[in-house]
């Protein structure tokens, strides 16, 4: 059952890296506002081809209670990418992002103080993990700046706290709904809220080209995937072991970075993710 949640994680960890750098790509040119909602909508379309075809729609009718669960953290985990991504336009990357890539964190402990009771190697091993990957994030080369580390700090904690909850409270309605119903509902909501909230935030999105529609449509795939990969993991496996596994997606956006932009690694990128393989390691023993 924990290989199957390591997989599982692996799985999500790829699928978020991937979307994460491509919706890097599509932000380059529409916008990162712009590429959030219309990223929603693919996911959206994709996730009902699926539903009403296989008949698991019926799952989402039957569970009333779950469905407003859906909503709730499907919701918070919304609110958690808006304050990354405000974290992200108005602080530096360099700061932001590690702060981000902590939620695990926050999942692990609530999974902890609700009852789950990982082996002490388990554990040191899920630690080293979440250590490896924020010190693979960070970008020592970059010349410090005090103004800028104070912008976007608090959006970048708020942010972790959304993420960190969210992923930990998924597990209810999808141990009753099943994954995919799950995201449903997230992706159903987000088209109707976000462009409230993004009026909220004073963000207009643009209207996106041809050329555009593919990044945009790869992205929303990858995300549902990835997001669909960590409800199926969470159902086999301890939600704290699982989300340090999807944790490790920062890593992929990283190396996707190094193959297509040709980035150069640093000496703290090899030293975090040799943390993060010995991590992996003890979580697997």
């Amino acid at each position: 059952m924990v290989i199957s949640g390591l997989l599982y994680g692996l799985l999500s960890a790829f699928a978020f890296g991937t979307a994460d750098f491509l919706a890097g790509l599509s932000s380059r040119r529409i916008g990162s506002y712009t590429t959030l909602i219309y990223m929603q909508a693919v996911g959206l379309a994709v996730l009902s081809i699926y539903l009403f075809s296989s008949d698991e729609w019926h799952s989402i009718m039957n569970h009333g209670y779950m469905v407003m669960l859906a909503m709730i953290f499907m919701g918070i985990d919304l609110l958690g990418i808006l304050c990354l991504y405000q974290g992200l336009a108005i602080g530096k990357v360099s700061i932001v992002a590690p702060i981000a890539s902590s939620f695990a964190a926050i999942t692990v402990i609530l999974a902890i103080i609700f009852g789950e009771t990982p082996s002490i190697i388990t554990l040191i091993g899920i630690i080293l993990t979440i250590i490896g990957v924020i010190i693979a994030s960070l970008k020592l080369t970059e010349e410090p700046s005090s103004k800028s580390s104070r912008k976007g700090i608090m959006w970048a904690i708020l942010a972790s706290i959304l993420l960190g909850v969210a992923f930990f409270g998924l597990k209810f309605p999808t141990s009753q709904m099943g994954a995919f119903s799950t995201v449903w509902i997230g992706r159903a909501q987000s088209i109707i809220a976000l462009p409230l909230i993004l009026r909220v935030f004073k963000q207009k999105p643009k209207r996106p080209q041809l050329a555009d529609i593919g990044w945009i449509s790869l992205v929303g795939i990858f995300d549902v995937i990835a997001l669909i990969s960590y409800n199926l993991g969470i159902t086999t496996a301890n939600t704290s072991v699982v989300v340090t596994i999807t944790s490790l997606f920062a890593i992929v956006t990283m190396i996707w970075g190094i193959i297509v932009w040709k980035e150069r690694i640093i000496w703290n990128q090899i030293l975090g993710i040799s943390t993060i393989l010995i991590g992996i390691l003890l979580i697997n023993l």
